[in-house]
């Protein structure tokens, strides 16, 4: 979300804050990828229903984000964070070492996030 912001849709300190909880599949328990839910928020800001809105903003998002969930699948072969990093439990200090020491920050999640921006713009 944070590559979108720009003070139209939201601004650079709000999306950090919103989305400081999903890292590691929402605060390490390997769920859903935070980048992947990071971008279903952001169609849903830019494509979805809001109070003065009609039901196909919500059909048109629903679509939107059906087609992200089978790209994201398809560059990073899930959209949890557990299946993505091999099974490795983030909540455990060995692991998060060895996530830590071997770089995977920046080798897997990075990629799901740059994936998830590459996606996004296409979708958005």
């Amino acid at each position: 979300m944070f590559a979108f912001a720009d003070d139209r849709i939201i601004d650079k300190n709000t999306a950090l804050k919103i989305t400081t909880g999903f890292g590691g599949g929402v605060a390490k328990e390997g769920e859903i990828c935070g980048a992947f839910t990071a971008g279903v928020m952001l169609l849903g800001l830019v494509h979805g229903r809001g109070l003065k809105e009609d039901e196909t903003y919500k059909e048109n998002t629903y679509q939107r984000v059906q087609d992200f969930i089978g790209a994201f699948k398809e560059k990073n072969n899930s959209i949890l964070c557990r299946e993505i990093l091999n099974g490795y439990d983030l909540k455990t200090e060995t692991v998060n070492k060895f996530f830590k020491e071997n770089n995977f920050k920046d080798e897997i999640c990075l990629h799901c996030v740059s994936s998830a921006v590459e996606l996004l713009n296409k979708f958005i």
